[in-house]
């Protein structure tokens, strides 16, 4: 099950490890949930996990932003050994590391609002969608995902938002 209402997360109001972040956009109020602390015992809370920036709209109480849920390193847990990951050692991709911000894009009044982790308004999501509105491209698949009650996840990189690596004047 996905807690696809605000409702669900509920039982993880009075977490301290928790954040429940409401936030005003082009008129529309929104609930952003994050985790603030992250520690063994609270991945065994049911959807502690998924509070990893997923946001809810008020007004109804739905999901409009699925960000990935709260994912380990290899041998980080139990569950992540090497012993029991599946087909450990047979990569389908190789990426280059880049350590930038992870951001995700709402539809707000017809619009697409960028957001990071926790907030609409921190220095990365201003420059995320000052950068979104140069290229359409991003804008579109944004925007057809959404409409069908998809999140697409992105990882922004930005000389001016450097998280370890100098990425250069692009």
């Amino acid at each position: 099950m996905f807690p696809n209402l605000l409702s669900h997360l509920n039982h993880l109001r009075d977490d301290k490890r928790i954040r429940f972040i409401e936030q005003e956009v082009n008129g529309k109020y929104f609930t952003i949930v994050s985790y603030m602390i992250a520690d063994t015992d609270l991945w065994k809370l049911p959807f502690a996990n998924e509070c990893r920036g997923i946001t809810f709209e008020n007004d109804t109480g739905k999901c409009v932003c699925a960000p990935f849920e709260k994912f380990f390193n290899l041998n980080e847990n139990d569950w992540t050994q090497e012993s029991i990951v599946k087909n450990w050692g047979l990569p389908s991709h190789v990426f280059d590391k880049r350590d930038g911000s992870m951001v995700t894009p709402v539809l707000v009044n017809d619009n697409i609002v960028f957001k990071t982790k926790k907030s609409f308004y921190s220095d990365v999501a201003k420059l995320a969608n000052e950068t979104a509105k140069k290229m359409e491209e991003v804008l579109t698949v944004s925007y057809e995902l959404l409409s069908e009650g998809l999140t697409p996840i992105f990882e922004f990189t930005h000389p001016e938002a450097e998280i370890v690596l100098n990425y250069g004047n692009e």
